[in-house]
């Protein structure tokens, strides 16, 4: 009994050491791109400034859902088959090639691959499955390449100039929209990058995952919920520029653009928010999953 008793506590601290190993190599992996998905993450007006509650979310999900002491960790072991070790020869590959060339975000891409198959051939079907979520969920806490974001946005903040030049005119204020300028009157209001909505529609879309997975809805009510999100974000948007707009013709440029701005913006972001949280308990409502 005392001998079965060493071999055991020598395969637990072999596996606990794999496991170790394992997890230094993670830290590892990402260590070429901290910096930068940090000063992306907090620079100033940052589309991806919800980059660290994602990592939080995931964090604790993994913890809930996955083992929580080292004893429960599973036997590390690999079921990987040649075409799984040929894939991750070429993801190592590609990893290693944009480190170099300083590509960071196919950097996170790739690093998140190599991660996530070592999981999924480390790990049983069952518990790979319960960590699924948060491992996926972490992919919306890389930001995608600012040439990426500056086009959307730019296309955004003109689309949003429009509209709401169109609904000022509506009610009264003769407004002539040029890019993303309005010329009112007595004003003349420039949507921003801040003002294009891209920030709330990437915020807005990680939260409607995060109610799909938390209501437990299936393929169908998660996908409506997802596809409604960006355009929640987008019509709350127009009325935020709606409201600028009518503030600074009304009382000047000069309060439209001061606190009432900003506040502005967190009330919008608040408004879009409980009107996903309404769709979701509208699905959640229906039969079909």
């Amino acid at each position: 009994m005392e001998t079965i008793s060493k071999k055991t506590i020598s395969r637990d601290l072999t596996n606990n050491l794999a496991w170790l190993i394992f997890f230094a190599a993670i830290v590892v992996i990402f260590l070429p791109i901290y910096k930068w998905i940090w000063l992306r993450w907090t620079d100033y007006d940052s589309y991806f400034s919800h980059g660290p509650i994602i990592l939080f979310i995931s964090l604790f999900l993994f913890w809930k859902l996955g083992p929580k002491r080292p004893g429960e960790l599973p036997k590390f072991y690999s079921k990987a088959s040649l075409r799984d070790y040929l894939v991750l020869l070429l993801l190592s590959l590609a990893y290693l090639f944009f480190s170099l060339v300083k590509v960071y975000f196919l950097v996170a891409l790739f690093g998140w691959a190599l991660i996530a198959l070592a999981l999924y051939n480390s790990f049983d079907r069952t518990l790979f499955k319960s960590i699924a979520f948060p491992l996926f969920f972490l992919l919306l806490a890389i930001p995608f390449p600012m040439v990426v974001a500056e086009q959307l946005a730019l296309f955004l903040k003109t689309l949003s100039a429009h509209i709401a030049g169109h609904l000022l005119s509506a009610i009264g204020i003769t407004t002539k929209v040029v890019g993303n300028r309005l010329y009112t009157p007595y004003s003349v209001l420039e949507v921003g990058a801040p003002c294009s909505g891209l920030r709330s529609i990437i915020s807005l879309f990680s939260v409607s995952i995060l109610f799909a997975y938390m209501n437990g809805f299936g393929l169908k009510k998660a996908l409506a919920l997802v596809v409604s999100a960006p355009l929640v974000a987008f019509l709350g948007n127009i009325l935020r520029v709606f409201v600028l707009g009518f503030v600074s013709d009304v009382y000047g440029a000069e309060v439209a653009l001061g606190r009432f701005h900003d506040a502005l913006g967190y009330i919008v972001f608040i408004l879009d928010l409980f009107v996903l949280f309404l769709i979701s308990r509208l699905l959640r409502g229906t039969k079909n999953r």
